[in-house]
């Protein structure tokens, strides 16, 4: 569970929410705070005012999956393979271990045919893909 207990930070307020695990949507108008409640949630920001726990956690202690809204200025790797890999890799996890796990969340998004491609020739739905992927990877609680 997020729980987000009088939460201000710039315009946003938020007295009190708790979200139930299996929430996967939160949507509002242009400027409501959408993106704001979700770099709280996720520790890239931290509230001027109130705690923000998972699992009764803070944020930044916690695996958490971020998409970028736009994906293809996140993309670090020349091949796709690498990119998903990317974050197993600067947590020093073996190779066969990392080779089993960028092979089951390709299956899973099914994007195999894409991991020898290179990231710069894919179209933006494929960098989507490519980017939900190494999300992913770290199987975040969030």
């Amino acid at each position: 569970m997020i729980e987000l207990d009088g939460i201000r930070h710039h315009l946003l307020a938020i007295p009190w929410l708790a979200l139930d695990e299996g929430t996967i949507a939160v949507i509002g108008a242009n400027g409501s705070g959408k993106t704001t409640l979700l770099e709280l949630c996720a520790g890239i920001e931290v509230p001027q005012r109130g705690s923000v726990r998972i699992d009764e956690s803070e944020p930044r202690s916690c695996e958490v999956g971020w998409v970028c809204e736009f994906p293809d200025k996140n993309l670090l790797f020349e091949r796709v393979r690498d990119e998903i890999a990317s974050p197993l890799r600067f947590t020093f996890v073996d190779e066969a271990g990392i080779a089993d796990r960028v092979a089951r969340i390709c299956d899973r998004l099914a994007i195999s045919p894409l991991l020898e491609r290179r990231t710069a020739g894919l179209s933006g739905g494929e960098k989507a893909l490519v980017a939900l992927a190494t999300a992913l990877i770290v199987h975040p609680r969030v």
